[in-house]
């Protein structure tokens, strides 16, 4: 691949699984068709793993900045999200199924807050990334332009 064009982003590839992630978390459709339905493979449980274990946020997504994230508003949109799973997560615990967490009031929340985040980032990509890159980047990553 070629030498990233974005500033200060070490690690585009995983900038694009945490889009692919917050994308998923955002989209009700997707978690109906994927999460409850199995057309498709995709859970709750693999997001949850990509955004908490597997995207350098131990520190919080603000210490992501740089590696993955343009900016701290990215992070701070990203802790929002991931704040409110830890509640729903405190409240409901870890047992419930996709379609259980899917059912509770906080999950417009969530799905509302995902949003942002996702649409926050897809910003900053049409700002700081060559058009070339971003969209090889999308394609790759099955992301929406």
């Amino acid at each position: 691949m070629k030498v990233s064009t974005m500033p200060n982003i070490r690690f585009p590839d995983m900038r694009m699984n945490v889009l692919g992630n917050l994308e998923a978390l955002a989209d009700r459709e997707h978690q109906e068709r994927c999460w409850v339905r199995h057309e498709a493979y995709d859970c709750f449980d693999e997001v949850i793993h990509a955004l908490f274990d597997d995207s350098s946020f131990e520190d919080g997504p603000r210490s992501a900045v740089g590696a993955l994230l343009f900016e701290e508003g990215e992070a701070d949109r990203i802790k929002t999200v991931m704040d409110l799973i830890d509640a729903l997560f405190a409240k409901y615990g870890k047992k419930l199924s996709d379609k259980g967490y899917m059912a509770t009031p906080e999950w417009p929340a969530i799905i509302a807050a995902a949003k942002q985040a996702f649409e926050a980032m897809k910003q900053n990509d049409l700002r700081f990334m060559a058009p070339g890159e971003r969209q090889e980047l999308y394609d790759r990553y099955k992301i929406p332009s």
